[in-house]
């Protein structure tokens, strides 16, 4: 791994660095380092390792001489290549490939470059989906644009063709035979359709109804220049063995012509039918020496019926529902078939082009340290994941995660989307709807809130213990979409049940009436803390802080009154009667009463809510110089230098030399026999839970260090930079990322009186989104002679009132 304007540059050996490219709930298919698509996950259900027959692109030059060559735009294949039958044929492993690679991510756009000695070309490409900050429909579209660009290095003219070839896979029927090859529905259509600026192939299944949750239908798009010319082959000669790639490449690298032919011997007594439907797009032009060219492409699908439940695979179904109840359309699907799709993409291209190019420039313009920007960036793939999904009314699902074929945990689960900033932030609508369905739908009459949302899709409702953290994290996180939005109806309208949920929260984990929660508190860890712990209570003043706030603004001041004479006595209670001189522990008469307590341990989560107070400037009544203790003692004991060092009995996710932060630390002894059963395991979510602490506290190296060591891990050689795992694959816990960018430039929106505040450290340019406009702040001068600029890149920043702190 090389860095690049501190940007991470990834080599073909980096077999690791996988990156998915796709919209919000459209699902996605990946690019690795060496430019190979795939993990094609389109359709509403994970699919790691799902890869498609001949879907790739190629490039043939021709000099004036006549010498001539074809390359599968890929680098080599990279060890190891143990396989019971080798590569299969449909991975044309063999075919020419260029020496190495650098690919490069600048999100949402990722880089490739093609590198091969004594070639007369200078190849790269750029791919990504639409992505527009702060409009979430416009950011979930079912497509990928490729341009591929393409320079002659050398001192003669050339002839150049590339070709993007790809399995029509309306007919995929999920299964594989015993040689691994995808099997397919007979019935599946290639048709080819021109227009005046763009030419596309478009592939449906004729025996597969579009109300079926099988139904998918797709196309692949070319849009040439002025200088260019486009060939099709509309469908391969597939009959049998591997006929049709040998055919395609026949053509292809010796003439670069695609032939729509069917000439070649059907052998009735062949032992191997091929089931797939290949079709191709190319564009060719010439170019002189030194002269540059682009080449165009669009690929786009259209899975719209997902099953009305939330795990997508039959086995894992936990009730069966029949006719139009068994099936609830993707809201990607407004954006229409493919042939419309297209139709729309080719018209748009410069628009999602410049404006992904826009945020990329902005981004990392950024004056912050590349750490941090690293880490917001490559966690927004979190969002465009397979964890998440729209349904058909807009309403936004997530998973906590993937496993490989299936989501992880369902509900949009309060206690680990607690943690996620990005959304709320780059797409703020969404979060409105998690809240809406957590108070609308989830909350029972007695003000219990199920902390997973399965009620719509599944038809029953989760009836497990309620979350304390998650329940009271829900709380502080309207007021954040409050302030987001400056919504003052949305307020109004979810306040009555926001206050029932409270009432609850005061009947069941206060036992006495003081205030404080200390009755039985299941949480994130999947137990149930006892006694005091400042994980529930900390999140608890937070939210008595943003009830005071709203119920002022409501006209309810007895209410205000109430939250701010409870958060005042329970601050104090933690402070005299949990914080030990270095941190705060758990308040506990007998730590062996109960299973899976951790007493003396230095909590990573002990201050979780005073976080999100900071990130919110919500003022707590907790000592300053205790937090600031308390947080430096977390970097202090929790952050492992070498991992080797930790007996790690629980689940394993950093291992050796790494270094990450662990879960608790007992630095005074008093580790209990049987500690909670995620201690000693490192979650990304919570480190940047942990740095956004660290910088708002003022150890802005301490947080640089932690997230630099986290990063460290996702080198592309040990782990997917584009893929925090935790319990499951692109985990929602890790959109807390967006945190210490947050603290470090100091951002707080308070659109309800239409003002945004920053606090950067330094001079410099600052990326800033705030409802419906992002761009950049450039500051220039701070203090009494403050002067600063705004370029905005989407809608009008100077709109807003700005505050420097």
């Amino acid at each position: 791994m090389l860095f690049d304007n501190n940007r991470r540059i990834y080599s073909a050996e980096d077999s690791q660095a996988v990156f998915p490219i796709g919209g919000i709930g459209t699902g996605t298919i990946s690019m690795n380092s060496r430019g190979r698509l795939q993990d094609f996950e389109i359709f509403n259900k994970p699919d790691k390792g799902n890869e498609q027959p001949y879907t790739f692109f190629a490039i043939r030059s021709e000099d004036e001489s006549g010498k001539h060559s074809a390359k599968v735009l890929e680098a080599e294949l990279r060890q190891p290549y143990e396989h019971s039958h080798g590569f299969h044929a449909w991975n044309f492993s063999g075919a020419p490939r260029f020496r190495d690679s650098k690919f490069k991510v600048e999100y949402p756009i990722a880089n490739l470059k093609l590198e091969e000695e004594d070639y007369p070309l200078e190849v790269s490409l750029e791919a990504f989906s639409p992505f527009v900050p702060l409009n979430s429909n416009e950011s979930g579209i079912p497509a990928i644009y490729f341009t591929w660009k393409v320079k002659n290095i050398s001192n003669s003219k050339q002839k150049v063709c590339i070709a993007l070839s790809a399995a029509n896979l309306a007919g995929w029927t999920g299964r594989r035979d015993v040689f691994s090859k995808a099997l397919y529905e007979d019935g599946s259509i290639n048709e080819l359709y021109n227009e005046d600026d763009f030419t596309s192939i478009l592939m449906y299944n004729e025996n597969i109804p579009d109300t079926s949750t099988d139904y998918t239908e797709m196309g692949i798009a070319v849009i040439p220049s002025e200088q260019q010319n486009v060939q099709s082959k509309e469908l391969w000669q597939e009959g049998q063995w591997w006929d049709g790639m040998q055919d395609f490449w026949n053509d292809f690298s010796e003439s670069g012509v695609l032939r729509n032919s069917k000439d070649l011997v059907d052998e009735a007594t062949s032992v191997h039918h091929s089931p797939f439907t290949i079709g191709s797009l190319s564009l060719d032009s010439e170019l002189e020496p030194g002269e540059s060219s682009e080449f165009k492409f669009i690929y786009t699908w259209y899975h719209p019926n997902r099953s009305r439940s939330w795990p997508q695979n039959n086995q894992h179904r936990d009730s069966a529902k029949d006719g139009e109840d068994a099936v609830v359309k993707n809201y990607y699907a407004q954006w229409g078939k493919p042939k419309e799709l297209l139709r729309y993409l080719t018209d748009k291209f410069t628009y999602y082009r410049e404006i992904a190019q826009e945020f990329a420039e902005t981004w990392y313009s950024s004056n912050v340290p590349e750490p941090i920007l690293d880490a917001v960036a490559t966690n927004l793939t979190t969002i465009r994941s397979q964890t998440c999904f729209r349904v058909e009314n807009g309403n936004f699902y997530a998973w906590e995660g993937n496993f490989d074929f299936e989501g992880s945990c369902p509900g949009n689960c309060t206690h680990v989307w607690n943690y996620a900033q990005s959304l709320a932030y780059f797409f703020p609508d969404l979060e409105r709807s998690m809240r809406e369905t957590e108070y609308f739908t989830e909350l029972r009459t007695n003000g219990k809130m199920n902390f997973r949302a399965i009620t719509y899709l599944d038809g029953f409702s989760d009836d497990y213990h309620p979350a304390s953290d998650g329940q009271l994290g829900s709380a502080v996180r309207v007021y954040r979409e409050w302030k987001i939005s400056g919504d003052n109806k949305w307020l109004e309208g979810i306040w009555p049940e926001l206050k029932r949920s409270i009432e609850f929260a005061k009947t069941t984990w206060d036992l006495d009436g003081d205030g404080i929660l200390e009755a039985m508190q299941h949480n994130t860890y999947d137990i149930e803390f006892y006694g005091v712990s400042t994980l529930a209570n900390s999140i608890w003043i937070t939210a008595l802080a943003a009830l005071a706030e709203m119920a002022d603004f409501l006209g309810e001041p007895d209410y205000a009154n109430w939250a701010r004479e409870t958060e005042r006595n329970v601050s104090k209670y933690l402070d005299e009667n949990c914080f030990n001189g270095e941190y705060y522990i758990q308040n506990i008469d007998d730590i062996d009463k109960h299973k899976y307590q951790y007493g003396n341990g230095c909590l990573a989560d002990q201050l979780l809510g005073v976080t999100w107070a900071k990130q919110l400037g919500l003022k707590i009544s907790l000592k300053e110089e205790n937090i600031k203790s308390a947080v430096y003692s977390i970097y202090k004991n929790n952050l492992i230098d070498e991992l080797r060092k930790v007996d790690n009995l629980q689940r394993g996710y950093a291992f050796n030399d790494e270094s990450g932060l662990v879960l608790c630390a007992w630095p005074k002894g008093g580790k209990p026999r049987i500690p909670f059963v995620y201690s000693d395991e490192v979650w990304p979510g919570v480190e940047y839970s942990v740095a956004s602490l660290l910088i708002s506290c003022g150890y802005i190296n301490e947080a640089v260090d932690l997230i630099e060591k986290l990063r460290a891990r996702f080198n592309g050689k040990n782990r997917n930079p584009w893929n925090e795992m935790e319990c499951g694959h692109h985990y929602a816990r890790s959109l807390a990322s967006f945190g210490p960018y947050q603290e470090y430039i100091g951002l707080k929106l308070d659109l309800v009186n239409e003002t945004i505040k920053l606090r950067p450290q330094n001079l410099g340019k600052y990326f800033v989104l705030a409802r419906d406009a992002w761009g950049i702040v450039d500051v220039e001068s701070l203090g009494e002679n403050l002067t600063y600029q705004i370029d905005s890149k989407y809608g009008d920043l100077s709109k807003y009132k700005f505050e420097f702190e």
